[in-house]
């Protein structure tokens, strides 16, 4: 049996999950997410559930699994909310002298406690890197979400199929909103696999689910 650490995203809980993905076969799973069905994730955020064959809700408030062919192949979403490490004394700061400096540099923080969480659940010892991206803003914010964007490609050398480390696919997105920063959203997906398995129509799907990320008015 697979093992692996889990790991915690700016202390949302859970985000990537990758203990999910590489034990897809043994995760407890409910019935079949309901199409079109949007989950609260605390704090008025929501995502929209996946929807098609296959889904299967492996935690709460959205923790969702797919396997995609064989056992070893599959695909995972997350969303959690927590604290940004913002507080409503900065947010009231905002308007005072110096304060719209203040304001980006606690975001720049923000962004980078979210970059080295989003790599903390890939210890050097079992994943061996092969692609990492990590950007802020710009075209990787979701709607009107400020976000921290990071992708990750590894090598699993303690999932080995047919003589081969299977690969990790891992994409998370940590996202600020405006007017009240105090609390974060966190959503990634993920896909393991064989490199031949590996298909950018799971990618697609996953980007789908994270573009779903709203707060309500």
């Amino acid at each position: 049996m697979t093992t692996c650490r889990g790991f915690t995203v700016f202390l949302l809980g859970p985000a990537i999950g990758c203990c999910l993905v590489g034990a897809a076969a043994q995760a407890q799973t409910t019935d079949n997410a309901e199409p079109l069905q949007r989950l609260e994730i605390g704090s008025g955020f929501s995502i929209a559930a996946p929807t098609g064959d296959g889904w299967r809700k492996t935690g709460d408030p959205a923790s969702y699994l797919k396997i995609l062919g064989p056992e070893h192949h599959s695909l995972v979403f997350m969303a959690n909310t927590g604290p940004s490490g913002i507080t409503h004394q900065d947010i009231l700061g905002f308007r005072e002298p110096g304060g719209v400096a203040r304001m980006i540099k606690l975001m720049a923080q923000f962004s980078e406690r979210a970059g080295k969480a989003h790599a903390a659940g890939m210890p050097g010892e079992r994943f061996e890197s092969v692609e990492r991206v990590n950007e802020a803003g710009g075209k990787y914010n979701l709607g009107d979400f400020m976000c921290t964007y990071s992708r990750m490609v590894v090598r699993d050398r303690e999932a080995v199929v047919d003589g081969s480390p299977t690969r990790l696919r891992y994409v998370a997105y940590s996202c600020l909103g405006f007017p009240d920063m105090r609390v974060a959203a966190s959503v990634s997906y993920s896909e393991r696999g064989r490199e031949q398995d590996l298909s950018e129509d799971a990618m697609v799907e996953g980007e789908r689910f994270a573009r779903s990320l709203q707060r309500s008015k």
